[in-house]
C-alpha cells in the first residue's frame, strides 16, 4: 500500500456576493474547511472535485477550474503523506445540502474564511484563490 494519498481542495465561490463557503466538520478535527476530499479508484483529480462539491454541498456543479497549484502535508501521527490539488468553483446561488460530515456552513469573504481556516495551506490556498478572482474580475 502506497503512503502517498491524492485529495483536492475546492474553494467555492458564490457569483452574486463573491462569498466562500466554508463548511464545519463533525469528525476531529472539527474545523471550517473548504470542500476536500481523497481520490477514489482511478477518478482524475476534477472528477474528485465533481463528486466531493456533489456529495458535501448536494451542488451539481460544472463551473470548476484547476489552480494548477498543488501542496504537500503529512499529519502528525500518520505515516502518510498527502498531496492536495487545488480547484474553485462557482455556485450560482447559496443554497446547499450538508450530508453528515459537516453540521454547519457559512458564506464568508475571502479575509474572514482565511481568518477561520485552521491550517496554514488551507489559508494560502485560499489568498492564491483571491488573487486569482481579483486578476479575473477586474
Amino acid at each position: 500500500m502506497s503512503n502517498d494519498v491524492q485529495m483536492i481542495e475546492v474553494v467555492v465561490f458564490q457569483k452574486l456576493t463573491s462569498h466562500i463557503l466554508l463548511l464545519k466538520r463533525v469528525n476531529p478535527p472539527c474545523v471550517w474547511s473548504t470542500v476536500t476530499g481523497g481520490v477514489e479508484n482511478q477518478e482524475t483529480t476534477i472528477e474528485t472535485a465533481k463528486r466531493e462539491i456533489m456529495e458535501e454541498t448536494g451542488v451539481n456543479c460544472s463551473d470548476i477550474y484547476d489552480l494548477k497549484h498543488s501542496y504537500r502535508f503529512s499529519p502528525q501521527h500518520d505515516p502518510r503523506h498527502f498531496t492536495c490539488h487545488c480547484y474553485f468553483a462557482e455556485f450560482e446561488n447559496n443554497k446547499i445540502e450538508l450530508n453528515n460530515e459537516h453540521d454547519a456552513y457559512q458564506w464568508l469573504d475571502f479575509q474572514r474564511a482565511i481568518e477561520l481556516i485552521p491550517f496554514e495551506d488551507q489559508k494560502e490556498n485560499l489568498r492564491k484563490t483571491q488573487d486569482l478572482y481579483h486578476l479575473l474580475t477586474r
